[in-house]
């Protein structure tokens, strides 16, 4: 009899450590489960930057509104301006690119030379994609992630590796975007820099760096400049006789475009900048039908 009483003894002291056991197993697996979705869910997302510069004309805000749409759920777009650009800026680079200034209320001078100075200081701070406004996206667009986690820069340019300012991505701390924060600060302190061409600075940069640091992605085969991609040659009457006509098709661009395309707001005719975004619209020519195609 004390036989049977021990083993049921043995029996409820087992089966008590266990469920004992059980209760911290579950409350170990609810507690790392838990801690696991917060990460996922607090993960920083990837950052897509522009320069905002006011007042925005219709048709680029109809630009900025492909990019709400087609933008991938890993990224998030940030907008700066003179009131907040310098949040996304380590204050040692405002000092050394002379940007401080930019803060004040008298400064309207949004020169390419201090665009890209913002551009590559913000690149290099926080990593990510730049954009110019006067750009498209379509449900093509992919970003490079994967090429990213091997080389520090992707741009577009051409055979010659002519860079396209209008898209840059690049890793946090770039080293080659550190070299061309000291190439620009050069430019930003001399007295008059009206001549500084925007594409210089980094197009020879680039080929002075490790291939094996860049990556450029063709703009011709990618369909970065949409009407080169159609015509084989980019100057600013075919850029006009292209988007501000009913020459070309919608299909047709979709078709070369690989999610991206880069417009020239320098070269877009004054009449259609003073447009509204519906009076944008109205007009039989292929940017407008692109438009109210891909919104």
């Amino acid at each position: 009899m004390s036989y049977y009483k021990n083993s049921n003894s043995v029996f409820h002291c087992i089966y008590g450590c266990n469920i004992v056991l059980l209760f911290f197993v579950y409350k170990f697996n609810y507690f790392y489960s838990n801690q696991k979705i917060n990460s996922i869910m607090t993960k920083e997302k990837n950052k897509i930057f522009t320069l905002l510069k006011y007042p925005l004309t219709g048709y680029l805000d109809l630009c900025l509104q492909t990019w709400k749409k087609y933008t991938p759920d890993s990224y998030e777009i940030i907008f700066l301006t003179l009131e907040n650009f310098y949040e996304y800026i380590d204050s040692s680079l405002l000092n050394l690119l002379n940007l401080k200034n930019l803060r004040k209320p008298e400064f309207n001078n949004f020169s390419n030379l201090v665009c890209d100075c913002i551009s590559t200081a913000v690149l290099y701070c926080n990593g990510g994609i730049f954009l110019d406004t006067d750009t498209i996206m379509t449900n093509k667009f992919r970003t490079s992630d994967i090429l990213l986690k091997k080389y520090e820069l992707i741009v577009y340019g051409n055979c010659a590796k002519r860079i396209c300012p209008g898209f840059i991505m690049a890793q946090k701390n770039s080293g080659i975007l550190e070299e061309l924060l000291r190439q620009l600060s050069f430019y930003m302190y001399l007295p008059e820099n009206d001549n500084y061409k925007r594409t210089d600075a980094l197009t020879a940069l680039i080929k002075e760096s490790p291939n094996e640091k860049i990556i450029i992605l063709d703009c011709e085969n990618q369909g970065y400049y949409a009407e080169k991609a159609m015509y084989g040659i980019f100057n600013s009457y075919l850029y006009k006789k292209y988007y501000f006509s009913d020459i070309g098709t919608v299909q047709d661009f979709l078709s070369v475009t690989k999610g991206i395309s880069a417009l020239h707001n320098s070269m877009t005719p004054d009449e259609y900048k003073k447009m509204t975004k519906e009076e944008f619209l109205n007009q039989n020519i292929l940017l407008s039908k692109i438009f109210k195609t891909l919104l």
